[in-house]
């Protein structure tokens, strides 16, 4: 019964899926539907290779291992995720079809005198390597993942992937502002692109340079129609193929991963967040059990004072990651090394109980609307990927791009009233 009502939630999403491709690719410029496909994938695709193939083991992992084999919280699961594309649905309004987006180059001459220095930051990271305490470490791809740094560079590889971050900005600003051959200009930008790939070593890179770019093209009117369908089947393939060499090179091989159940699992994993969901779910039925946060909104405290040196505040809360990676693993909540991928879906759970259920779908809701709200390429573009980002990752992973985000909607609403530069 229960593999039943699996295929059925993975149907209806499915047929959401579809409507949202239709939309996207006759045109219509809600933020949500854009999220909606980064939603399928990571909430959505896991039902599938349950049905296909069965849930992974889960080994390392008993905290999955017991939740995900939990038949009423796997119920709750289907159930939430299956209410959510209803959520957004009545939150959002999906008419904006021929809604024309204001460029930023078309009434700012600020932007003509800023190319310079976006040109200019497009090679920080090439600067920031040759000062780093040991270049030559660069050369060899995931450098930081396969543990290569001594102390003293390791702790200026945050510098570089700072570095990193203001050129991919830099290379997403020049696309944005550019009008006609954008084909041409993004070739002519590839180099620079491989390079940030290359130093950062993170899979989160490309994911992010393949939507942003995406995105760009779909908005200056390059992806419509059938383009649209290719193109996503296309960045599905070239994603997979880079996912395989990452994982074949920095992973398997360092944690002894050579049979095909392991490598289902640790796929299962990192694409997927129906497992912390589940886990979240489960710990929130069965309080006794165990518990990941310590109180109501730890995790969230933790955001709103990020910055606040840990020297200065020897009780701040951790990261959401933090708590959850040592929930699953059975052992109090502290840093152990590594941090499992979290979404805001189930952590709004874990920090609002059964109302957090709400607060999620409704905390990505309220970020498309607000990004919508201005009307601007960038800002359109910016909160599409910070919505996205929030269905995959936990705050701290990409706070500059917030608060970036947040600087340039307190500029460009206040621009509709009246334009200061």
């Amino acid at each position: 019964m229960l593999e039943f009502v699996n295929l059925l939630a993975f149907l209806w999403l499915s047929l959401c899926l579809l409507f949202v491709v239709n939309r996207l690719s006759k045109g219509y410029k809600n933020v949500i539907l854009f999220v909606y496909i980064v939603y399928y994938i990571f909430f959505a695709t896991p039902l599938f290779f349950d049905f296909l193939i069965g849930k992974p083991n889960y080994y390392i992992y008993p905290g999955f291992a017991i939740a995900t084999r939990d038949s009423l919280t796997e119920c709750i699961y289907l159930i939430y995720i299956s209410a959510i594309p209803i959520i957004w649905i009545m939150t959002n309004k999906l008419n904006r079809k021929q809604h024309s987006l204001k460029s930023l180059k078309s009434y700012n001459s600020f932007i003509k005198r800023i190319y310079p220095i976006l040109y200019l930051l497009l090679f920080i990271p090439i600067i920031a390597v040759l000062f780093s305490p040991n270049p030559i470490v660069y050369l060899k791809y995931g450098a930081a993942a396969k543990g290569l740094f001594i102390n003293e560079s390791e702790s200026y590889h945050f510098i570089v992937n700072l570095s990193v971050n203001i050129s991919i900005l830099s290379i997403i600003c020049l696309l944005i502002f550019r009008k006609d051959k954008i084909i041409r200009y993004i070739i002519l930008l590839s180099p620079i692109m491989f390079l940030c790939i290359w130093i950062n070593g993170k899979r989160a890179i490309v994911a992010f340079l393949a939507v942003a770019i995406g995105y760009i093209l779909w908005q200056k009117g390059y992806l419509r129609g059938i383009k649209f369908y290719i193109s996503i089947i296309f960045a599905v393939i070239i994603f997979t193929l880079f996912t395989s060499f990452y994982q074949f090179n920095l992973r398997y091989e360092s944690l002894g991963i050579n049979n095909f159940f392991d490598i289902y699992e640790n796929f299962r994993v990192d694409f997927g967040r129906d497992d912390v969901t589940k886990f979240t779910i489960y710990t929130t039925l069965y309080p006794e059990k165990g518990k990941i946060l310590e109180y109501i909104g730890q995790s969230f405290l933790f955001d709103i004072t990020m910055y606040i040196p840990r020297e200065f505040w020897t009780d701040k809360p951790w990261p959401y990651a933090v708590y959850m990676t040592a929930a699953i693993v059975g052992v109090p909540p502290d840093y152990i090394g590594w941090g499992m991928t979290t979404s805001i879906l189930e952590e709004a759970i874990s920090n609002f109980s059964w109302f957090g259920m709400l607060v999620g779908p409704l905390l990505i809701s309220f970020i498309c609307r607000l990004g919508e709200s201005c009307d601007h390429e960038l800002i359109y573009l910016l909160t599409v990927l910070i919505a996205s980002l929030f269905l995959v990752l936990q705050l701290a992973a990409f706070a500059h791009m917030v608060f970036l985000w947040i600087i340039l909607l307190l500029i460009f609403r206040r621009k509709k009233i009246r334009i200061i530069w």
